[in-house]
């Protein structure tokens, strides 16, 4: 009895993770959510505003955002006034392309659903030990827009640090 009940648990899974592919593959995600980045002797808690559509994707926690529009990936600290820009394809191999597709291709990182299938709660177990968990408090699948709207609105002035790593 046991055996059946993970196994239809897993299938339940699979089925959530290939409908949230599928709104991927569709639109534009949106959500939000709670985290908590645990390392040896650090506790980091915080909230993120994440938006993906294909390759571009939007991560705003706090004082820092990451842009990338599918080509480039803009890090913008607004505390310091710094941004430091890269090509995708030269990210040192940690962003290539959809960040929630490579989440869900990672034999790392674990998902929740509700019973509704909405998507609840990831989690993962980094190489040193530490361990990142984000509850997601919302969520919504919504029409795609320009790929110029994955781009930071500032022309960041002369009182920035740009470093352009391209």
């Amino acid at each position: 009895m046991l055996v059946v009940q993970a196994v239809s648990l897993y299938a339940q899974q699979a089925s959530h993770i290939d409908a949230l592919r599928s709104a991927l593959a569709e639109g534009r995600v949106c959500l939000n959510a709670e985290y908590v980045i645990a390392m040896q002797q650090t506790r980091i808690t915080g909230r993120a505003e994440i938006e993906v559509q294909g390759d571009a994707y939007v991560v705003k926690t706090g004082e820092t955002e990451i842009y990338c529009d599918g080509e480039t990936i803009w890090t913008v600290d607004n505390e310091h006034k710094e941004v430091y820009l890269e090509s995708l394809e030269t990210y040192g191999g940690q962003a290539t392309g959809n960040i929630l597709i490579t989440l869900l291709d990672s034999d790392a990182v674990e998902f929740s659903f509700t019973d509704a299938g909405r998507l609840h709660m990831m989690s993962v177990t980094l190489e040193d030990g530490s361990k990142v968990k984000a509850d997601v408090t919302s969520y919504s699948v919504a029409e795609k827009k320009s790929v110029t709207s994955f781009r930071p609105q500032s022309d960041f002035g002369t009182e920035w640090i740009v470093t352009d790593l391209r």
